[in-house]
């Protein structure tokens, strides 16, 4: 069954009607303005109004119309039949009946069995749901259904049977599947939320540790460096009187002659300085020097030692080296003075013991001298001669001795 519909469909009866009449004669030509009726389930809703008093009315089922000729079940709609005139209005109108029947549209209404009477059965493919299981669907198989689905007479297939009529049981078991599945979501759902939160806390646990690590070796780190500065601290000298324990070096380099010297580290009084200095040649060597500026500007050379670790003078040449005799270090005192056959030579700086060697030489006139066996002492000697003095008079002679230092 299918009710049609046009806007704004209304007429006038061209006749009276008593309650007993079910074809209704509308004025002529009016009749076009209400639906055609094509097949024999069609329908459409047709309310009478009384012009002379609005407030009776009745609602018809109209199943037939030919032109301006109607044919209609009477007292629909909790109305009655009653008399009209001649002028009365007939129209289309959407009644409440008719809002009642959208199950046949397709509207998801409850199986209701006094609809499925009033219209004539549903229509196949019309979709109920079942009055006791909420989410149930049932699929009309046929035309004028009036079956009820619990009826289970293949007149009603469950909505996802897959074509398989729908029995108690197979529901009851579908029922109990849709529970089992909700409860396996529900758990999986838990279980999901429980590992999450394992997961977090295992997360949480592993970022603490790393960031207990991360502090303790910061810690360390702090600690070390705070060793280092007190190293510093304590070995610094900071004033005059000040003890160093460490080393002091300098290591800033500047050009000098075509090599590299290290900044000097010494001693100055006004304009006078004396320093150790370390000098890179061109050649690549590396000697060391102890350096004397005076207050002219002018640099002295005086002890250097070669790349090979001999003492030189500033001309470059080797100072003599005195071996010790029996473990005592020697050293050699050379000097110059007057002196003639018997003379007392005195040593600028006696040394520790009779010297073991003494040389004498006269710088003016030819003299063959040398100091006399048996007067060396630690501070001097007699000074004796092999050939006569030339000279007749004392004369300058250079003396080098060698003695325990």
């Amino acid at each position: 069954m299918t009710y049609r519909y046009t806007n704004r469909a209304t007429a006038q009866l061209a006749q009276s009607i008593t309650p007993r009449d079910t074809i209704i004669t509308l004025i002529p030509g009016t009749g076009d303005a209400f639906p055609a009726l094509q097949q024999p389930t069609d329908r459409f809703a047709l309310t009478l109004t009384s012009v002379s008093n609005p407030d009776q009315f009745e609602v018809c089922i109209v199943i037939g119309r030919q032109g301006d000729r109607v044919t209609v079940i009477r007292g629909q709609d909790n109305t009655t039949a009653q008399s009209f005139s001649s002028g009365d209005v007939a129209s289309l109108n959407m009644t409440a009946g008719v809002y009642a029947l959208f199950p046949q549209a397709g509207y998801m209404g409850v199986f209701d069995p006094t609809i499925a009477n009033t219209i004539n059965g549903y229509q196949k493919n019309a979709i109920v749901c079942d009055p006791d299981t909420p989410g149930l669907l049932w699929v009309s198989t046929k035309d004028g259904n009036k079956s009820s689905p619990s009826d289970q007479d293949g007149a009603w297939i469950h909505l996802t049977a897959g074509g398989n009529y729908a029995d108690a049981g197979a529901l009851d078991t579908e029922k109990k599947d849709r529970q089992n599945s909700e409860a396996a979501l529900q758990n999986n759902f838990e279980d999901g939320i429980n590992n999450e939160a394992s997961l977090r806390a295992q997360a949480d646990k592993q970022l603490q540790s790393e960031i207990d690590n991360e502090a303790a070796l910061r810690k360390q780190a702090d600690n070390q460096l705070q060793n280092e500065i007190n190293d510093l601290e304590r070995n610094k000298v900071s004033r005059s009187g000040d003890t160093m324990t460490g080393a002091l070096f300098s290591t800033g380099l500047y050009d000098a002659n075509g090599g590299k010297s290290t900044f000097p580290l010494g001693a100055q009084l006004d304009n006078a300085q004396i320093y150790l200095e370390l000098s890179k040649t061109s050649d690549g060597t590396i000697p060391a020097s102890i350096v004397f500026r005076d207050a002219s500007g002018g640099i002295h050379h005086f002890i250097n030692v070669t790349s090979t670790g001999n003492l030189v003078s500033q001309r470059g040449n080797p100072f003599l080296e005195v071996p010790s005799q029996g473990g005592q270090p020697m050293r050699l005192e050379a000097f110059t003075t007057i002196a003639d056959n018997g003379s007392k030579v005195t040593f600028p700086t006696p040394f520790s013991g009779p010297p073991i060697a003494i040389l004498m030489n006269a710088q003016e006139n030819d003299w063959d001298c040398a100091a006399a066996l048996g007067t060396w002492t630690a501070e001097g000697f007699t000074v004796t001669d092999y050939a006569q003095n030339d000279a007749s008079r004392p004369q300058r002679v250079i003396i080098m001795a060698v003695g325990p230092a």
